[in-house]
């Protein structure tokens, strides 16, 4: 993924108030197929209605021309964010971590 590409993610990211991108799955672990969808685990600075999350993931299927599998954090079972952790790439966080440790209670507290 480019930085242009990244770039603009998180410029969709900003205007639609998700304060943490991160990409995870085969594309984060550079084991991206044809067929591969891209997934980003989000979170949201406030509650997104259907229609927002189907407008961001058409945004960023535009911008990554590949089809896109938005998973917010907050809804993930603890199995799913346990899964991802080794592969997490954070992408945007609209806060500001010093310490890894606090980006993973960000994450997944």
């Amino acid at each position: 993924m480019t930085s242009e590409t990244i770039a603009q993610l998180i410029q969709i990211a900003q205007s639609h108030h998700i304060n943490f991108l991160g990409l995870f799955g085969s594309a984060a672990r550079d084991e991206l197929t044809a067929q591969s969808d891209i997934d980003l685990a989000v979170r949201f600075a406030q509650p997104v209605t259907l229609l927002e999350m189907v407008d961001i993931q058409l945004a960023m299927t535009a911008v990554l021309q590949r089809a896109v599998d938005l998973v917010p954090i907050d809804d993930m079972y603890p199995f799913m964010r346990d899964s991802i952790k080794n592969d997490l790439v954070v992408l945007f966080d609209a806060q500001d971590h010093s310490q890894p440790v606090e980006l993973a209670r960000h994450v997944y507290a």
